[in-house]
């Protein structure tokens, strides 16, 4: 089973470290989990990712740089422009998800959600991308 990599952007710590227990102990796929707290951090850990990065999950109200225009930066990079992109979102927040989508956002996953819609949600993501890339089984263990 091949291993796929996500990174978190979220800059509620126990969140952050909440959804990566979440993905590191759940048993549908192998996932490797980075973390940042806010979209500037979050360029830094995806400029020293020395693997292809297959998803990103991300909070939309963050300091230091929110999650549009993190969203906004990932796009305008040839190297993660295709990369599943799921907002995790309050629902009090609907203008900053239309918004969000219409700039290349893939999804988004309203806050709170469940453990078992957060995991199917991201891995039918990551199954789908790895389909697209030619190789159906790839991601799906």
């Amino acid at each position: 089973m091949k291993r796929v990599t996500v990174l978190v952007v979220e800059d509620n710590e126990v969140l952050l470290e909440n959804i990566r227990e979440i993905f590191e102990y759940q048993d549908v796929m192998a996932i490797d989990i980075f973390t940042a707290e806010n979209g500037a951090r979050a360029l830094e850990v995806l400029n020293g990712l020395s693997t292809p990065l297959d998803l990103i999950l991300s909070d939309i109200r963050m300091p230091v740089m929110d999650g549009i225009a993190f969203l906004a930066a990932v796009r305008d990079n040839p190297r993660w422009q295709n990369v599943p992109f799921i907002f995790l979102s309050a629902e009090s927040e609907q203008i900053e998800i239309d918004r969000g989508l219409k700039l290349g956002a893939t999804d988004y996953i309203p806050k709170p959600y469940t453990v078992d819609g957060l995991i199917e949600r991201v891995c039918n993501h990551l199954v789908s991308r790895a389909s697209a890339n030619g190789n159906p089984h790839q991601a799906a263990g």
